[in-house]
């Protein structure tokens, strides 16, 4: 039985990947958001990588607002393939990871997803499922890329929750390549927030993509 502290009270730092070893250190029961995106599936990938004898529980929701007839690909779909892809990238370690826990909600314009994952994720500590959970979001580029960029995502102070909110989407890419993952991993993430099923390269979550990779969702990363 490992440690269990208050997350508020381990002391986070700012190198992301040693925020992850802590957790790890600490809980035995870790739950990972994952959302089907680049930052996310890195996430959950180093979380892997460094596990001994965690349990690893990836949590995704599904906004069904953003849903419409006759669209096929959704972000549950990419969650599942990444957490496929991270089994058989790291099999000998593929017991400690279940399968996603799936949840929907319908999010209206004056509500933010928080509302509707907080609840999942207390429910899963209740339950004794979980003891943390990891989110993925990283901060913003260092200039203004477009409006819907979210001032929440600047000037963060590192946490153990949010291991990677002290570093932007570059230093991501530059994971992906160190960890040769641009080829199998990165194909199978999904950034876009659009209705369709191809990127619109026009929102924020494209534009942020295509500055770090060089790439579109389904694109060949041209690292710059």
């Amino acid at each position: 039985m490992k440690r269990v502290g208050d997350p508020k009270s381990l002391k986070a730092t700012w190198d992301p990947i040693e925020n992850i070893k802590t957790a790890l250190e600490h809980y035995d029961r870790i739950g990972v958001w994952l959302s089907g995106g680049a930052d996310s599936a890195l996430g959950l990938y180093i979380t892997q990588l460094y596990n001994e004898n965690t349990k690893i529980v990836p949590i995704h929701g599904l906004d069904i607002a953003r849903w419409i007839e006759g669209q096929t690909f959704l972000s549950n779909t990419a969650a599942d393939n990444v957490l496929n892809k991270v089994r058989k990238l790291l099999p000998e370690k593929s017991h400690l990871v279940s399968d996603v826990y799936h949840f929907e909600y319908n999010k209206q314009a004056n509500e933010t997803k928080g509302q509707y994952h907080q609840p999942i994720e207390d429910m899963l500590k209740e339950r004794d499922e979980i003891q943390i959970a990891l989110g993925f979001v990283t901060a913003n580029p260092p200039f203004k890329l477009h409006p819907q960029q979210e001032a929440r995502r600047d000037g963060r102070d590192p946490k153990l929750r949010r291991p990677f909110q002290t570093i932007n989407k570059k230093w991501v890419a530059q994971k992906y390549e160190e960890y040769g993952l641009l080829d199998n991993l990165f194909p199978l993430t999904v950034s876009c927030v659009g209705n369709k099923d191809v990127p619109c390269e026009k929102c924020f979550w494209c534009k942020e993509k295509y500055w770090a990779f060089g790439a579109y969702d389904g694109g060949t990363p041209q690292l710059r």
